[in-house]
C-alpha cells in the first residue's frame, strides 16, 4: 500500500477534534515546501540561528548535556 493511501486510511480513523490540528500541520508543510528549498534555507531564515548553530558546534562535548538528560 502506498504511503498516501496509508495516510488517508489513518485520517479516516482520527476523531473529529484531531482533524483541525492535522489540517494546520498540512498547511504548514505546504508553506514550508513552497518557500524553502531545503532545511538550510529554513534555518537561515530564522534570525540568529546560524550563529547559534556555529556557537553550539564550537562548544566542547564535555560541556553538553548528555542525550539521556535532555528534556523534550
Amino acid at each position: 500500500m502506498a504511503v498516501r493511501e496509508l495516510i488517508q486510511r489513518d485520517i479516516e480513523l482520527l476523531p473529529d477534534e484531531a482533524l483541525e490540528d492535522l489540517r494546520k500541520y498540512v498547511l504548514m508543510q505546504k508553506f514550508y515546501f513552497n518557500v524553502f528549498d531545503n532545511d538550510t534555507d529554513y534555518l537561515n531564515s530564522i534570525p540568529g540561528m546560524a550563529e547559534k548553530i556555529v556557537s553550539g558546534m564550537q562548544e566542547p562535548l564535555s560541556e553538553s548535556i548528555p542525550a539521556d538528560k535532555v528534556e523534550w
